[in-house]
This record gives C-alpha cells, sequence and structure tokens, in this order.
C-alpha cells in the first residue's frame, strides 16, 4: 500500500539541541537545511515533494514539507 500524504514542519538551520524556556518547558530541536530534509524524505520511499518556509511567530524559521508515499505494487 501506498499513497498517503506526509506533511510535517521542521526548524530551519544547522545542528541540534535543547530550548530553554521555550512555551513553559524545555524542548529538544534538531534544525535542518531545506536540501537535507528534501533528500531525507526521498531516501524514505516518498516523491511529489512541495516545501515552503516561513517565519513563525518568535522569528524562527520554518520549512514545511508535503510529501506523497510512493505507490508499492501488490501482487494478487
Amino acid at each position: 500500500m501506498g499513497g498517503g500524504r506526509f506533511v510535517f514542519d521542521v526548524k530551519n538551520g544547522k545542528g541540534e539541541g535543547w530550548k530553554d524556556n521555550y512555551l513553559g518547558t524545555e524542548r529538544y530541536f534538531s534544525y535542518w537545511s531545506a536540501k537535507d530534509i528534501e533528500s531525507a524524505t526521498r531516501a524514505a520511499g516518498f516523491s511529489d515533494i512541495e516545501m515552503g518556509q516561513y517565519k513563525g511567530q518568535y522569528g524562527n524559521h520554518w520549512i514545511t514539507l508535503i510529501a506523497k508515499k510512493a505507490e508499492e505494487e501488490r501482487w494478487v
């Protein structure tokens, strides 16, 4: 089976780490470049990738990605 959509946002940037006092608690972020997240998504078997970037409410830069899982051949 396949053909489902995968939609997610990631923080644009390099590296990873904990962010203190964000929304009242500590949170862990892994930062991505558009090129790297597209490559990882394709390697996971997704295609028809659409991406956009936006600046969030607190000035952070985000990448939104929408991808389609490749259809798998089914033998009956």
